[in-house]
C-alpha cells in the first residue's frame, strides 16, 4: 500500500488564505486550522483620564464611562460593543481636548485685551491719595 506524498495533500488552498496544514504527533497530516486574526480595540481610558482632569470635566467623564464600558465589553468578548465604545469614548476625548483648548485660548485673549486683574484692592476702586 503506497501513502501519498505529503506535500501533495493540502497544495490546492487558495492563495491568501490564513489555513495551514498541522502535522499530528505520528506524522499524519490533520485538517487546516483557520486561524483568528488578533483585533486590537483600545480603550482610551488613560486619555479620558487626562481629559478629565485637564480639560473638560463633563466630556471626559463621559469618555472615561465609555472607556469603562469598553473594557467590561472586551471582558465579555463582544468586539462589536467594545468598538462602538471605543470610538466614542475615542469622539468624546477629541472633542473634550479641542474645548478645553479653546477654553485656555479664549481665556488667555480675554486676559490680553482686557489686562489682569489688580488683586491689590480686590475689584475697589483705587482710593485717591
Amino acid at each position: 500500500m503506497q501513502q501519498p506524498n505529503k506535500q501533495d495533500t493540502y497544495t490546492t488552498q487558495p492563495a491568501g488564505t490564513n489555513q495551514q496544514a498541522v502535522s499530528s504527533r505520528d506524522g499524519t497530516m490533520c485538517p487546516p486550522v483557520t486561524t483568528v486574526p488578533h483585533v486590537r480595540i483600545k480603550d482610551y481610558l488613560g486619555t479620558s483620564i487626562f481629559n478629565l482632569l485637564c480639560c473638560c470635566f463633563p466630556f471626559g467623564l463621559a469618555a472615561l464611562l465609555y472607556s469603562i464600558q469598553t473594557r467590561d465589553a472586551l471582558a465579555r468578548r463582544d468586539l462589536a460593543s467594545a468598538s462602538r465604545y471605543s470610538q466614542t469614548a475615542f469622539r468624546l476625548n477629541i472633542g473634550s481636548f479641542i474645548f478645553g483648548i479653546l477654553c485656555i485660548v479664549c481665556i488667555i485673549t480675554y486676559l490680553i485685551c482686557f489686562g489682569f486683574p489688580n488683586n491689590s484692592n480686590y475689584g475697589f476702586p483705587k482710593d485717591p491719595v
